[in-house]
């Protein structure tokens, strides 16, 4: 199992293994992410959180590959109505994406016979989810590079869940990447030294 990121509004990943695929967060145009997938069957698109610069492109993925889109329902809200994100960031956005399916503790996404699973990790929104393959975990918002985590002032956040969430990644084993929703991935043990004040 392979792991491409593309950097943009938000980082964008492209999960693919014997010719399948999986998209994850369309925060890119679809030219950056294109040419990679061009040989792959790609059967879905997963949607880490509601928040928009995780899914603004999202309609070029579905135009150019046909797949169903899923994210957990207990974000719905945010995507459903966006005047939030004028009142938070003063960006107007009447764009409500379509999103046929939904992520919940412990689905599964078979990619080429190898097996993706979701895990529910809420704090930065109440249904940010995971998603767990090869050693590697792509966590959204959670937690980034240098020991920075996800901003919970945003409708749904909770900062209490936030470190529970934080502190179940850590968990995973230290040789595990992680691949966050901005920035450039790292490994929990890296992760583990600039976040010691959550282990305790």
């Amino acid at each position: 199992m392979e792991i491409k990121l593309f950097s943009g509004f938000s980082n964008t990943y492209l999960i693919f293994y014997d010719g399948e695929g999986i998209i994850v967060d369309p925060g890119n145009p679809i030219s950056h992410v294109k040419e990679y997938a061009r040989n792959l069957e790609i059967t879905a698109i997963l949607i880490t959180h509601g928040h928009f610069d995780h899914y603004i492109y999202l309609e070029e993925y579905k135009r150019e590959f046909n797949c169903p889109t899923y994210m957990n329902p207990k974000d719905r809200f945010l995507v459903d109505d966006p005047s939030w994100i004028f009142e938070k960031f003063g960006i107007h956005l009447d764009y409500i994406p379509r999103i046929e399916g939904e992520l919940r503790e412990g689905d599964e996404f078979v990619i080429g016979g190898k097996t993706l699973r979701i895990i529910e990790i809420p704090g930065h929104s109440p249904g940010s989810v995971g998603i767990v393959g090869e050693k590697f975990v792509i966590v959204g918002d959670l937690i980034f590079e240098g020991g920075g985590v996800g901003r919970t002032d945003i409708p749904g956040g909770d900062e209490s869940l936030l470190k529970e969430s934080i502190r179940r990644i850590l968990e995973f084993p230290e040789d595990f990447w992680v691949y966050p929703g901005h920035g450039k991935p790292f490994k929990i043990g890296d992760a583990k030294k600039w976040i010691r004040w959550l282990l305790f």
